[in-house]
């Protein structure tokens, strides 16, 4: 079976020659203690050859975040100590030179999503159908952000450069986009959000409706030429032992739109709708 025939037959339930060897790569950092430890060169650019990973390729850019960016601005910088405003338009404190790569030392501080009126707001910068959300740019507007993330980064490949290649492949095609927690987490802030669903529901309903519904605008026509077997919506909702947000609050924010999303994908021939729960996901489940 090819990698692509082998996926497809397990999430069909048939019979595989075996289970899929998919794995989650290392951080900078790893990879850094590992090369002291002995790992070669030749061993590290065929990381994917050496682990025995089945594949696999994307599905083109699909960039999510605000367009246009806040302004970055420094509020003051003291030693090591960087307090700023990112192009999410969130106050943050940062390490100015970061002490381990691959794991940025940050703090949120204050986001700016806090009223209906500053979603209204919010909501100029997050039109699903700019251009740039799926054009490759060459070159990213300069950040103070350590590590890129949240950042609109260079380079990606534009989904029309791909229709044949998703059409024809062996190995599975795959695409991966914000989901909707994620996102309002990224607008309000995680203690902001939690606050929201008791104090301001409405705000809360009205940010995951945006939101499924971008996601809808943003894929649509890509998702009818493109053959995409998975999509991943990621949420990172999850601690150890437990969800960021309760069973009931899932039920109630978060359950109808996942079905709506469900069935928009499958009826782009989407095989499976993955969540990304980046923790403890037994509540999730239940849910």
């Amino acid at each position: 079976m090819t990698p692509r025939e082998r996926l497809l037959a397990l999430i069909r339930h048939e019979p595989v020659d075996r289970l899929p060897h998919t794995f989650g790569g290392p951080r900078a950092s790893t990879f850094a203690a590992w090369r002291k430890q002995g790992l070669s060169d030749e061993l590290r650019r065929t990381w994917g050859a050496f682990t025995g990973a089945d594949g696999g390729m994307g599905s083109g850019k699909f960039y999510t975040g605000p367009l246009p960016p806040f302004e970055e601005e420094i509020v003051y910088e003291a030693g090591n100590i960087r307090l700023w405003i990112d192009g999410w338009g969130v106050k943050r404190m940062d390490a100015i030179e970061q002490p381990t790569e691959g794991f940025a030392t940050r703090k949120y501080l204050e986001f700016p999503v806090k009223t209906p009126e500053d979603f209204e707001a919010m909501k100029e910068r997050f039109d699903p159908h700019t251009p740039e959300r799926t054009t490759p740019v060459r070159e990213a507007p300069p950040t103070l952000n350590p590590d890129g993330y949240r950042h609109h980064l260079p380079g990606g490949t534009h989904w029309r450069d791909l229709v044949e290649r998703t059409h024809s492949a062996d190995v599975p095609v795959s695409g991966s986009v914000a989901g909707l927690y994620w996102t309002a987490r990224d607008w309000c802030g995680f203690e902001g959000l939690s606050m929201m669903v008791h104090d301001q529901p409405n705000l809360v309903h009205e940010m995951f409706e945006y939101w499924t519904w971008f996601l809808m605008e943003l894929l649509d026509e890509p998702l009818s030429h493109l053959k995409v077997d998975t999509i991943t919506l990621n949420e990172d909702m999850a601690y150890k032992t437990q969800a960021m947000l309760s069973p009931a609050s899932m039920r109630e924010f978060m359950l109808p739109r996942y079905k709506r999303l469900n069935e928009f994908f499958k009826s782009k021939g989407v095989q499976a709708v993955v969540m990304d729960s980046d923790g403890h996901n037994s509540q999730i489940l239940d849910t």
